[in-house]
């Protein structure tokens, strides 16, 4: 979700499947980085 509320049943969703939850912050995290690596190439 781009910066969009979820709704209470995917939040439980997401919450109960700490795999999810793990890629899904990895993904978010290291997207900048990835870009800033990819920047100063």
């Amino acid at each position: 979700a781009n910066g969009e509320f979820v709704n209470i049943t995917d939040f439980e969703k997401i919450c109960n499947n700490p795999v999810y939850v793990v890629e899904e912050w990895a993904r978010i995290a290291l997207e900048p980085l990835n870009r800033y690596l990819n920047d100063t190439k």
